[in-house]
């Protein structure tokens, strides 16, 4: 598994934990279903300001979005 699919899967857990769907992350953030879909599905790289809004949005730290990834 690759850093960005591990990053990936932390934050769908994260979402998980809160009840969360991508239609929810995408209006508490301002950026589309599609951006998070591709982000989400470890297609794309998070940035560093990704990580923060899920960090923010699922009430966690960008530290624990990292995990065991970095």
């Amino acid at each position: 598994m690759s850093t960005t699919e591990a990053v990936a899967a932390e934050a769908r857990a994260a979402l998980a934990r809160r009840s969360m769907t991508q239609a929810q992350l995408a209006e508490a953030t301002g950026k589309s279903r599609p951006y998070w879909q591709s982000r989400l599905a470890g297609k794309r790289a998070m940035t560093l300001d990704d990580l923060a809004a899920v960090a923010d949005a699922t009430a966690t730290t960008v530290a624990a979005l990292i995990g065991d990834a970095a």
